[in-house]
């Protein structure tokens, strides 16, 4: 039953964000501009907020500004799944004008020595960070390893010809 309502969440998710991936020419030229947008340094990160919450249940504020709930259930799934996202890496083009080493950091900015979080908007701006995060964890969650999923992400994005944040693969 679980398996049926991930797959579900997984079809609602793609569709929402299936914008991303329509083989139009009108969308693909959108698209184009948007992957040349990311090259010009600090564009890609221009309407990005951080927040700080007392701890890593409590979503921060911004999520209220989204007329989709599944971003703010996504960051509620990356708050249990931080330790996973670690070692997979993001395809929005983060890499180049940032400091973020992995998808996590999409999210989540600092989980300080007190429980206290700093989150990111950037994910909510960007398909694939959503995307990549609901993906590894579903495949957690339906019992793939680590390892398996990092593999699935990095086969599943390399070929858009985006560059992959700079993350470690895991051991096996």
């Amino acid at each position: 039953m679980s398996k049926i309502i991930s797959v579900i969440l997984l079809a609602s998710l793609l569709i929402g964000c299936s914008s991303v991936n329509d083989s139009s020419p009108a969308k693909n030229n959108k698209a184009q501009n948007q992957l040349q947008e990311t090259k010009n340094k600090g564009e890609h990160f221009k309407s990005d907020t951080l927040e700080t919450t007392a701890n890593i249940e409590t979503l921060p504020s911004f999520l209220s500004s989204t007329n989709n709930g599944q971003v703010s259930q996504i960051y509620g799934m990356v708050g249990k799944d931080i330790e996973l996202l670690q070692w997979i890496p993001c395809y929005c083009g983060c890499d180049e004008n940032s400091d973020h080493k992995s998808n996590k950091d999409c999210f989540i900015r600092e989980i300080k020595g007190n429980g206290e979080v700093t989150w990111e908007s950037h994910a909510m701006n960007h398909a694939a960070c959503l995307d990549i995060a609901f993906q590894a964890v579903l495949m957690k969650q339906n019992g793939a390893s680590t390892l398996e999923i990092r593999e699935y992400i990095d086969k599943q994005y390399k070929k858009d010809g985006v560059s992959a944040t700079p993350t470690p693969m895991p051991s096996a």
